[in-house]
């Protein structure tokens, strides 16, 4: 479920190391305040890669995060900062990754929670209006296995107490427990987790 622009990118940083180890190019350079990420948002955003390092680290922390534990489920673009940042934190904590198109989250927001089930989910993170989306193909739903989701995340955009407890009651019925769900402040200057639970 890789879009084409996040194997593009995958491929590259693995070439660019493959290529290093074997002595036929210079490794990318890295020092500890070179820029590493830069993006265009309200306002331009320069942040040097040590800081994106610091905030990914805590965030997989407070999260968890273990390679062949743990299993990211995702489809948010990645030209979002909270997709792009997901798509990282995969990269550092070598945790098992499924990516979805964007369109086809917005065709069907059920297709969500067919992700989370069939690919044994155990954290994933989209803005409000995604949970109130998926509550309500929640309500038609059958055969769904949510039980291995531990992390759920809602952010990026104002939280509603009314869709996280309209959420959680739909998805219950489905093995979620609702004490994975924590709401999250984050903005791109702060590399994305401004508040994270610990």
């Amino acid at each position: 479920m890789w879009t084409r622009l996040a194997l593009r990118i995958w491929t590259a940083l693995v070439l660019a190391f493959l290529l290093a180890a074997l002595g036929v190019a210079a490794a990318p350079l890295v020092t500890p305040h070179g820029t590493r990420l830069f993006t265009y948002l309200t306002t331009e955003l320069n942040v040097p890669h040590h800081t994106v390092l610091a905030n990914l680290d805590a965030a997989a922390a407070a999260a968890g995060l273990h390679a062949g534990d743990d299993v990211l489920v995702s489809w948010l673009p990645l030209y979002h900062d909270m997709g792009l940042m997901k798509l990282t934190l995969v990269m550092i904590t070598g945790t098992d990754f499924v990516l979805a198109p964007p369109q086809d989250f917005l065709a069907s927001p059920g297709r969500w929670m067919e992700w989370m089930s069939a690919f044994g989910g155990t954290a994933s993170a989209g803005p409000n209006f995604s949970y109130a989306l998926t509550t309500r193909a929640l309500k038609h739903a059958g055969g769904l296995d949510l039980s291995r989701w531990r992390v759920c995340l809602n952010g990026a955009e104002p939280i509603h107490p009314s869709t996280v407890e309209a959420f959680c009651e739909a998805a219950t019925p489905h093995g979620f427990d609702a004490r994975a769900v924590f709401c999250a402040f984050g903005m791109a200057e702060l590399t994305i987790a401004g508040t994270f639970p610990v």
